[in-house]
This record gives C-alpha cells, sequence and structure tokens, in this order.
C-alpha cells in the first residue's frame, strides 16, 4: 500500500478532457453518475462548445466477470473530480490515481494489495476507495497518502484469500462499491454467502464503523425463481447507493435489498422472476434496475407486476393451480426503451437514448413526454 508519484499509464484507451476555452471552473463530480442515488445528473450546465485540452491513453480494462454482462460493474474506467483533480480506479494495477486537470499530469497513485474495482469517492479533502482485499481504504486527496482503513468482514474472521478472477483476493472482497451520504461512508464486502457477508457504516472522518450487518448471508422465507420460498444470502457486487433513509444494496444478477441508514436492519429483499443486475439507480419513488426492473423503493416490489399479499395460501413453489396467487412477476411489463438503470434521472423524469433515439419519460405516469 503505497502511493507513487509521477507514473506514466500508457496504453490503448484514450481519457479525454473537453472545455470551453481555456480551463473553465465546474462543479464536482465526487462519485460515480455523481451523486448518492447515482443519478446521472449535474447541476451544472455544458458549455455550448466543447473543445478537447489534454487526453491520457489507459490500458483497457480487466472485467471480473467478462462473460456476464448483468456483471460489468467495472466494464470501463470512471473517473470522479473533486476541484482540479481527477481520481481514477483501476482494476488492472489496485490503484487509485490522481490527474491534474488542467495538464493530465499525474500528480500520485496509491496502490492496494488488490484490485480496486470501483470509482473511488471524493469528499473533503479525501478519497475513499474500495478493494478486492477486503479493505475500504481513506486517502489524502493532495498527495494519495493512507489516512486510515478498515476491513470489511467482521474482525473475529481470519485475514484470508484465494484465487478470484483470475487474480489473489480477499474472502471478503469490497464488491459493493462504496458511497458517501451525510458524513457517512457506505460499503460492502463478500459475495459468497456461505463465506460471510457484511455491509458497513462508517463515519467518513475517522473510519470508526457505526454499524456492520453480518447478518444478510441468511435471509430466511425469501420468493426466488418459479416463486420458490427459500433462504437466500446477499452477494453484493455493484455499486450502493442511498434513497432516503434507505441504502440500497446491488446483489449482481439477483434483485437488489434495502437497509435503514441509520441501523443497517433489512427493510425488503424481493426476488421471484425478474433478472437482476449490478446497475442500480434511484428517484424518490422507484429504484431502475439494469435494463428491465422498476421497483417501489417503498416496498421493493416491482411496479406493474402482479405482486399481492396471498397469506398462508401463496404456494411455495410452482402451482398452475395457484396461479392466480402467486406474489412474484410473471410477464414482462417494462415496455419502453431507453428507461432503464442507464438513464439521467432528475426528480420526475428520465432521459435515456437508443437506436439515436432519445428519451424522456414522466415516471409519475410513465408516459412519453419528449420524443425526437
Amino acid at each position: 500500500m503505497r502511493a507513487k508519484h509521477g507514473q506514466k499509464c500508457l496504453g490503448s484507451l484514450i481519457f479525454a478532457v473537453f472545455v470551453l476555452s481555456g480551463i473553465c471552473p465546474a462543479a464536482d463530480w465526487p462519485m460515480w453518475r455523481h451523486d448518492a442515488s447515482r443519478r446521472g445528473t449535474s447541476p451544472e450546465n455544458l458549455p455550448q462548445e466543447l473543445h478537447l485540452h489534454w487526453t491520457r491513453k489507459l490500458p483497457p480494462v480487466q472485467l471480473a466477470w467478462p462473460n456476464e454482462p448483468r456483471l460489468h460493474f467495472d466494464s470501463s474506467y470512471e473517473p470522479v473530480v473533486m476541484g482540479k483533480t481527477i481520481f481514477l480506479a483501476s482494476p488492472n494495477h489496485g490503484s487509485v490515481s490522481a490527474f491534474d486537470t488542467e495538464t493530465g499530469q499525474e500528480r500520485w497513485r496509491f496502490y492496494a494489495e488488490g484490485p480496486v474495482r470501483f470509482a473511488p469517492v471524493a469528499w473533503d479533502g479525501k478519497v475513499y476507495c474500495g478493494s478486492d482485499d477486503g479493505f475500504l481504504y481513506c486517502l489524502r486527496a493532495s498527495d494519495g497518502s493512507l489516512l486510515w482503513k478498515v476491513r470489511g468482514a467482521p474482525a473475529d474472521r481470519p485475514d484470508r484469500g484465494h484465487l478470484g478472477n483470475g487474480r489473489l483476493v480477499s474472502f471478503w472482497p469490497v464488491r459493493g462499491g462504496p458511497v458517501f451520504a451525510d458524513g457517512v461512508i457506505y460499503f460492502a464486502a463478500g459475495i459468497w454467502p456461505t463465506m460471510g457477508v457484511s455491509v458497513v457504516a462508517v463515519d467518513a472522518q475517522d473510519g470508526k464503523v457505526r454499524w456492520r450487518n453480518d447478518r444478510v448471508q441468511l435471509v430466511d422465507n425469501t420468493r426466488i425463481d418459479h416463486n420458490l420460498i427459500h433462504d437466500v444470502g446477499f452477494s453484493p457486487q455493484g455499486y450502493l447507493l442511498v434513497a432516503g433513509n434507505k441504502l440500497l444494496v446491488p446483489n449482481g444478477r439477483s434483485m437488489p435489498a434495502a437497509l435503514d441508514r441509520e441501523t443497517g436492519h433489512l427493510l425488503w429483499y424481493c426476488q421471484g422472476y425478474r433478472n437482476g443486475d449490478c446497475r442500480v439507480t434511484a428517484t424518490d419513488t422507484y429504484a431502475f434496475v439494469g435494463e428491465s426492473g422498476v421497483v417501489r423503493l417503498e416496498d421493493g416490489r416491482e411496479v406493474g407486476s402482479r405482486w399481492k399479499h396471498a397469506g398462508p395460501d401463496a404456494p411455495r413453489a410452482f402451482d398452475a393451480r395457484k396461479f392466480h396467487l402467486f406474489e412474484g412477476p410473471i410477464l414482462p411489463y417494462k415496455l419502453f426503451p431507453a428507461c432503464n438503470a442507464r438513464s439521467a434521472l432528475q426528480e420526475t423524469t428520465a432521459y435515456g437514448s437508443q437506436a439515436g433515439i432519445f428519451y424522456a419519460y414522466q415516471l409519475h405516469n410513465t408516459s412519453l413526454t419528449e420524443y425526437e
């Protein structure tokens, strides 16, 4: 674990910065998709014209799961910006690098003991990143020096590693990407429920653990595929996000779960037939999951589905005679293109594009409000 200054980063991908003329002051982009709800929008206005100011060439990202699109949380570089510094994580090197926004010059580079697969969080002169080595790191933004680190696994677990995704990683890699809200950093460690999973909230200033929920490795009586009621566990893979008093935890190819932000207690975890995804974003009312899932934040149930409370008569698995009592969604319901976890979200509107067409959806009534 060290910070190294002045290294060059060469490869085949181009990282570019565009400006209007010279260097224009702009708002920060402190985390993936800008904010804790991952809405992908900023109050900053783009200039009328953009001009290329500088570029840097970076090697292609080495994905954890290259053959599973719903687990492509690390498919590209995701820069964040604070002041006049760009911070960039690299799973290839297990590093976080800082670049000057005016010149593109590398200021420093910090190495963890495993791949850093998620964009860092930048706040108040600090940079936070999680690694497959099982730790959340807090770095000084000015020079990359280590301020503190927190292990994701419970203290009574031995610090063990094994081969995973072609690298030596912890038994409890940080695959729940960190998110910042109200002075707290949230992250998750562990992806195998049988080996233990933890969702952790730490004070952003000193790293003191506010709460740790390591009971989510076993959640009983959960409705899963084919409407089977079964014991399941979290497998956090994706960027954590905040929606009001809820902390949403993406679970890779499964649907996300919600915890209480103040206590870490589980609020809901609904599965059913729908395919989950590592990409989850949220408005005040809904969470978008991958390409086709939209769930209500109130209860985690899918918008427009056939969810109902069937009580003790609900079948514990597929039963054609009790089809009408199934609690899970049976048929596809969202037929609108470009309205998904990749959309840019603003209050009651989702913006997206598909096949060269730009769409804007009014979320309260899902009507098409703009088409061109």
